[in-house]
């Protein structure tokens, strides 16, 4: 009976390690959507922003990782598609490098 108690110990424990790593990569992906908006916006200050997706992030070293945001805006009477990459240290959550590019549609 003890090893199956210490088995399902081990499982929750795991599970819990597991949740905390999620909350903390969802507390990341707030804190760079944020800035990702806020560049959008800096940098297309007359477009109307209508739609903002999380794209995902990319662990590119144990020093560096790259979250992609994607936003729908109008400007002119045109669609525009504005991708903003994120570029930072997940350990020290200090931004390295900002890329915004635009596809008109």
């Amino acid at each position: 009976m003890k090893k199956w108690v210490l088995g399902l110990l081990s499982v929750l424990l795991v599970l819990s390690t597991a949740i905390s790593v999620v909350q903390a990569e969802n507390t990341d992906y707030e804190k760079w959507g944020k800035i990702a908006i806020q560049l959008a916006k800096e940098n297309y200050p007359e477009a109307e922003i209508s739609d903002y997706q999380y794209q995902g992030r990319e662990e590119i070293s144990d020093t560096e990782a790259k979250d992609t945001f994607h936003f729908t805006a109008k400007q002119d009477n045109k669609s525009i598609d504005i991708y903003v990459a994120l570029t930072f240290n997940p350990k020290t959550k200090q931004l390295k490098s900002v890329n915004i590019e635009e596809k008109k549609q």
